[in-house]
C-alpha cells in the first residue's frame, strides 16, 4: 500500500518544522548538537521530498536514492 502525495508531503512538512524548529532553538544555546539535529532534520526532509517527486514522475531508480539518503538523514538526526 503506497501513502499517497497528501500524507508524503505533510509527512515532509512536519520533518522540517522541526527541524527548523531545532535550528531557531539551537541558535540560542551554546551546545551545537541541537543545531547539527535540525540541520540534519531539514535535509533528510529535502531529500525526501526530492525522492517522492522523482518517483511520481516515474524515475525510480534515482529516487530510492534520495530516498534512502533522506532516511538516513533523519535516522541520524533522531538517535540519542
Amino acid at each position: 500500500m503506497r501513502p499517497s502525495p497528501a500524507v508524503l508531503r505533510g509527512l515532509t512538512f512536519a520533518l522540517a518544522a522541526v527541524g527548523l524548529a531545532l535550528l531557531l532553538a539551537a541558535s540560542r544555546a551554546q551546545d551545537p548538537r541541537p543545531w547539527l539535529r535540525g540541520v540534519l532534520l531539514v535535509l533528510g526532509a529535502s531529500q525526501l521530498t526530492a525522492g517522492w517527486r522523482l518517483e511520481l514522475v516515474g524515475q525510480r531508480r534515482v529516487a530510492w536514492l534520495h530516498v534512502a539518503a533522506g532516511t538516513v538523514l533523519v535516522l541520524l538526526a533522531l538517535r540519542p
